[in-house]
């Protein structure tokens, strides 16, 4: 997965989770669901071998 997947896939949660709360101010299973997913995410934004990944495909596509 490149970095700009990552980043939109952050950003889609991200709506998400504000819609969600939004709706219901109160901390639910999804909301819960929701904001894992962000953070396994965000960790695999700072992964370096998302760096490596991206790396490769550039190298590759070269």
């Amino acid at each position: 997965m490149s970095k700009q997947d990552v980043l939109l896939q952050i950003e889609q949660l991200r709506k998400k989770l504000n819609d969600q709360y939004k709706k219901q101010a109160s901390i639910t299973p999804e909301l819960l669901a929701l904001s894992v997913q962000l953070d396994h995410l965000l960790n695999e934004l700072h992964s370096p071998s998302l760096e490596c990944t991206s790396f490769y495909h550039q190298c590759k596509d070269a």
